[in-house]
């Protein structure tokens, strides 16, 4: 999770379960509300996630896919969309 400071929101990405979880929620300090943000990361756990404030972010670094493995790209969320910045 990571607190998007700039919109007043904690963002809540992915997770483990009995399988790897994709999904983004937001939390608005009352109510969870699922995103449907259409295009992410994908189902990953054990990544890092963190908020940018000067560029009011929130960016996801790396992780593990039960389909890939282990992964090193970046992405970030707007709270909106998330978009992938690299290849990697």
């Amino acid at each position: 999770m990571a607190y998007d400071a700039a919109r007043g929101r904690t963002v809540l990405f992915g997770g483990f379960g009995a399988v790897d979880f994709g999904d983004t929620w937001e939390w608005d300090g009352a109510t969870w509300t699922a995103v449907d943000a259409g295009f992410g990361p994908g189902p990953l756990d054990s990544f890092g996630l963190s908020y940018d404030t000067a560029r009011r972010r929130t960016v996801l670094f790396g992780g593990h896919s039960g389909t890939v493995g282990e992964r090193a790209d970046t992405w970030e969320w707007d709270g909106a969309t998330w978009i992938r910045l690299d290849a990697g």
